[in-house]
């Protein structure tokens, strides 16, 4: 019947990483000659070994339609809706959380098998210009999604511009029947995808926008109810997702999977059953008949902004800011004081965990409406002490905090890890060391 999703289940993902590979991971940390091999000499040894293998096996395959996701921020998240759009119509493979690096996409393609009718898989970059091109070049995308240009990875790139090359190397391998989805509220975005020989479709806020929000509500705790257009046609839905920011990778996987044949009712249906990845503003029971807003994969000044905005806007009876550290900033005011600003009109109370708490004190002027917790078990029992009925809190930190351990320590987990910073990147309730704390030599130290 039409509008009626068929029932194929589920999308698929490639196997987790078993306990050996978690072992494994930290190899290169504890052997520290692996370390200097020059980087074209990893990168050469990596393409000997992977480059034909991966590409005759995507090539084995040429009835499956492949939708990237690339961009600097909502990766995971498009890619986690795309993959049940995906999946509402035929057998479907996703990347497994976001193993969307030079080793987690190679693995992500030799997962896929004859009875996949889709796939969707998510890529980033790193640290090694050329990453995108290499990878790229393992398969031949049906549509790519780029999300936008943002500004991690400038040490390494040295310009927004440099990192919007890398990422166009991704829309350049489209045929020329294939799509790229763009975010339109982004201009650099929109100037990285000109002179494509593949159809482009903007999505986004923007007036011009091909796939355009008009409205985006905040349904606490449930999600985000949606207003949509895509022409002449009108489309409204939940998605169990926080804050109106996600209303852009919504507008994006519609796209997408529109551009691979989902029917748009059939996808919007699907993007219903989607769960937020872990990190990214799960809503979870705190202490006492309070909520917890968790946000602790990774912080950056615009990640931190929209989780502040989201905070602000949801309904409590008061709003308690658990902040970390941001990444890839230093240790002055001037690199906190923005989300010193922020935090002052969006919180009744912070609660700064590790070394910007003296910052944040120090720019915030108010010490009773800012309490410093330098370890995580220190900010776990002020949270149990602190949390009353109708709080709310959001929990936001850079991702070698791993912050999520307040929340399994509140939930009387056995958590005998109390490093401050690591530098393992699996979640901590996935990890081996969360009982006993990791190697020495995954810990850092400054």
């Amino acid at each position: 019947m039409a509008g009626v999703a068929p029932s194929h289940g589920p999308p698929e993902e490639p196997p987790a990483p078993g306990p050996l590979a978690l072992k494994l991971y930290p190899l290169a940390v504890r052997v520290p000659g692996l370390a200097y091999i020059p980087r074209p000499a990893r990168r050469a040894l990596r393409r000997a070994v992977l480059t034909r293998r991966v590409q005759r096996h995507t090539e084995s395959l040429p009835d499956l339609r492949i939708v990237a996701v690339t961009g600097s921020t909502g990766k995971t998240t498009t890619k986690n809706l795309l993959g049940e759009m995906l999946a509402a119509a035929g057998p479907t493979l996703k990347t497994r959380g976001n193993r969307n690096d030079l080793d987690g996409v190679p693995a992500t393609l030799l997962a896929l098998r004859p009875h996949h009718r889709y796939a969707a898989v998510e890529l980033g970059i790193y640290d090694e210009p050329g990453e995108m091109s290499w990878m790229a070049s393992l398969f031949r995308p049906s549509v790519a999604i780029l999300t936008g240009i943002g500004d991690d990875h400038v040490v390494d790139y040295g310009s927004r511009e440099a990192i919007a090359q890398e990422k166009r190397a991704l829309l350049e391998r489209l045929p020329s029947d294939g799509t790229a989805i763009v975010n339109a509220d982004d201009e650099l975005a929109r100037r990285t995808a000109e002179g494509l020989d593949c159809n482009v479709i903007l999505a986004g806020v923007a007036e011009d926008a091909d796939f355009r929000v008009l409205e985006a509500r905040i349904a606490w705790p449930h999600g985000l109810d949606l207003v949509l257009v895509a022409g002449a046609r009108r489309v409204e839905l939940r998605v169990p997702l926080v804050g109106r920011h996600h209303a852009l990778p919504v507008v994006l996987a519609l796209a997408a999977a529109e551009a691979v044949g989902v029917p748009l009712e059939i996808a919007a249906r699907a993007a219903a059953s989607v769960e937020p990845a872990p990190g990214r503003m799960n809503v979870a029971r705190g202490p006492r008949g309070s909520t917890f807003l968790l946000d602790d994969f990774k912080s950056r000044m615009p990640s931190a902004a929209v989780a502040l905005a989201t905070l602000a806007e949801v309904p409590a009876k008061r709003r308690i800011a658990v902040i970390g550290e941001l990444q890839e900033r230093d240790f002055t005011p001037a690199a906190y004081r923005e989300l010193a600003q922020l935090l002052h009109d969006r919180a009744d109370l912070i609660v700064a965990v590790g070394r910007g708490a003296p910052l944040l004190q120090s720019l915030l002027g108010d010490e009773k409406r800012v309490v410093s917790a330098p370890r995580i078990e220190d900010a776990a029992a002020l949270i149990a002490t602190e949390a009353a009925e109708g709080d709310v809190f959001l929990v936001h930190g850079a991702s070698h905090q791993h912050l999520e351990r307040i929340r399994l320590l509140l939930g009387r987990e056995p958590v005998g890890c109390t490093v401050r910073r690591c530098i393992l990147h699996w979640r901590c309730d996935e990890c081996l060391y969360l009982g006993s704390g990791p190697p020495a030599s995954c810990v850092e130290l400054a």
